[in-house]
């Protein structure tokens, strides 16, 4: 956080920086997001909306559903359940039984149940990706990092976020006008779950980050540059070579309905045709990252300050500096 005045002095002149930045991005025609360092700020500022008055601009979606040999323990994941879960935000989740009575467990004790649609998901046969069951359990035996907890569900799962987001967005069961998709662990650590917190129930995205939205573009997160036109977009060669491992964030995906229903039809083109040229699909990041690099009309891609593959979770909170 920011203390005394040498650190408020620092917020100050980084603040000033991105909104000039911002600015004359915006008078060239270009994006308004600042650069790598200035936006940092948003990792430093307090929350500056009131935690009793919820803004349901922006719904969220989740998913989780508990897998035999996960990365990831189940208690690590309930861990970071009780900030997801507990934003005071609309949010719609898909789980597996078991997991619906806990998820809706957490959202009765911190916000009274309020404002929530968790989805039981009964196995993988009526998913989207299901269409592609074969090939990803195929696939699964090429991934070195099947021994860390992936497999062709989890596959299915990470691949399965847009068709979700998209059903979400077009059935708007709390009347919102933006929607975003969000891991259900990106929140994770003690500085998401505090009573200083921007994150624990209080309204994310903060209403007054949900201008970085663009009506036809969906918003992701750029672990590292993603430039249409450069080397690494060249073609699906490089943009494997490139992207494989880092690059744009799976972890977050964000925007209007219009705009989800058109990132939806780019991301499974190009997850069918990648299937089709035998190529591996099973982390969706290299998918998105190819989604950015050819269609830039579809997607809008953030730069995370210093590699954080959670920046999201700062870059649209509310931005107020301390006094």
């Amino acid at each position: 956080m920011l203390e005394g005045e040498t650190g408020n002095a620092h917020a100050y002149t980084v603040a000033v920086g991105v909104v000039v930045v911002a600015l004359l991005a915006s008078l060239a025609g270009g994006p308004v997001h600042a650069p790598f360092e200035p936006c940092s700020v948003y990792a430093a500022a307090a929350p500056a909306v009131p935690r009793n008055i919820p803004q349901h601009i922006t719904t969220l979606v989740t998913s989780y559903i508990a897998l035999e040999n996960a990365k990831h323990s189940i208690e690590e994941y309930r861990e970071w359940m009780e900030t997801m879960v507990c934003i005071a935000s609309p949010l719609v989740v898909f789980a597996d039984a078991a997991s619906a009575e806990v998820i809706r467990g957490i959202r009765e004790d911190c916000l009274d149940g309020a404002d929530i649609v968790v989805n039981v998901v009964d196995g993988f046969a009526d998913l989207y990706t299901a269409q592609w069951q074969e090939q990803l359990h195929a696939q699964a035996h090429e991934d070195p990092e099947a021994k860390i907890g992936h497999s062709a569900e989890l596959y299915m799962i990470w691949n399965e976020k847009t068709a979700w987001l998209d059903e979400v967005a077009r059935k708007n069961p709390f009347g919102t006008q933006y929607f975003a998709w969000i891991d259900i662990g990106y929140f994770r650590g003690p500085e998401y779950h505090t009573e200083r917190a921007a994150f624990y129930k209080v309204a994310w995205p903060a209403a007054s980050r949900t201008q970085v939205f663009d009506a036809g573009r969906v918003l992701v997160l750029g672990v590292a540059p993603v430039v249409p036109g450069s080397a690494e977009c060249a073609d699906a060669d490089a943009v494997y070579g490139s992207f494989s491992k880092r690059g744009v964030g799976g972890g977050f995906i964000g925007g209007t309905a219009a705009a989800i229903a058109r990132w939806r039809k780019a991301y499974y083109e190009l997850m069918g045709r990648f299937l089709g040229e035998g190529r591996f699909v099973g982390k969706d990041q290299v998918t998105m990252a190819a989604v950015a690099c050819w269609q830039p009309d579809v997607v809008e891609v953030v730069p995370a300050c210093g590699g954080d593959w959670f920046y999201m979770a700062s870059y649209l909170r509310e931005l107020r500096l301390q006094g």
